[in-house]
């Protein structure tokens, strides 16, 4: 369900100096009512070594909501950016099916975790919400077909957008946004928008999902929910699943959507940004 870098040299500071603070952090992906998953989530915290980054913890948070077919390429994809990053290589083989090479794709929703700031890079319709004293704020914007300046853009490069349930491009793809999806690639960008925020005293917690969660709970409403969690003193019910008060509220996040007839994969991280551990 999560990545966390396990190596030795990495999470230990030098003789004398304070580990750095990690976020205390839940996270949960359900299938769902769909035949197959295709969403998949990595948990960071502390992602650079506190050595290297002077003592300032980084944390890594990221949602890949894939499509057109179940296949891992996605459920390691921040792993070998990294790694491409680190050898300065590119065309990392992702080792995908030749055949999902040119329909397979995925949305992209990272979030990086600093002392002072919170970066959301967002490709696609997963989205990341701050509950800021109460207050549910969006800090990514949904990549669908229908937003004008997407549906500008898309007919721009020669394509347009169909309308039956939901908007598509070429009534195939319902985000304007994706990683892969090389068949549409004419119409459609990878490109990520960021959001930069600055960390306040009123932060509570970051919520990053799929859409399998936004299609049928509001902002307000998911913000609502994990408050409640969070604030408890015990989690809500028993089992690993609730052994936090911040895996308790991912769950019932997912069971809230369920509930309301959400049809897709749902994944839901919440970041406690109140405690660390």
């Amino acid at each position: 369900m999560s990545d966390s870098n396990s190596d030795s040299d990495s999470t230990t500071s030098p003789i004398g100096a304070p580990e750095a603070a990690v976020p205390v952090v839940g996270a949960i992906s359900l299938i769902g009512r769909r035949n197959s998953m295709e969403d998949a989530i990595s948990v960071w915290p502390n992602l650079c070594s506190p050595y290297i980054n002077q003592h300032r913890p980084i944390d890594f948070f990221a949602v890949y909501d894939g499509h057109c077919g179940p296949h891992s390429c996605f459920e390691r994809i921040d792993e070998m950016a990294f790694d491409t990053c680190y050898k300065c290589g590119i065309g990392v083989p992702c080792g995908c099916p030749p055949h999902y090479y040119g329909i397979g794709g995925s949305t992209a929703l990272l979030t990086i975790l600093t002392e002072k700031t919170i970066i959301v890079a967002n490709c696609g319709d997963s989205r990341a919400v701050l509950c800021t004293g109460g207050r549910a704020i969006p800090l990514s914007i949904d990549h669908k077909p229908d937003r004008p300046e997407e549906r500008a853009r898309i007919e721009a490069c020669g394509g347009h957008v169909d309308f039956d349930c939901y908007a598509r491009v070429l009534g195939i793809l319902a985000m304007s946004r994706a990683i892969g999806a090389k068949y549409l690639k004419e119409y459609i960008t990878s490109e990520p928008e960021f959001t930069f925020t600055k960390r306040e005293a009123e932060d509570e917690f970051l919520i990053l999902a799929s859409d399998g969660l936004w299609k049928a709970v509001s902002n307000d409403d998911a913000c609502k929910v994990a408050r409640e969690c969070l604030q408890k003193e015990k989690p809500f019910g028993s089992g690993d699943v609730f052994s936090s008060p911040s895996n308790a509220a991912a769950a019932l996040l997912t069971r809230l959507a369920m509930g309301r007839g959400s049809q897709d994969n749902i994944s839901v991280i919440v970041v406690d940004l109140k405690i660390t551990s």
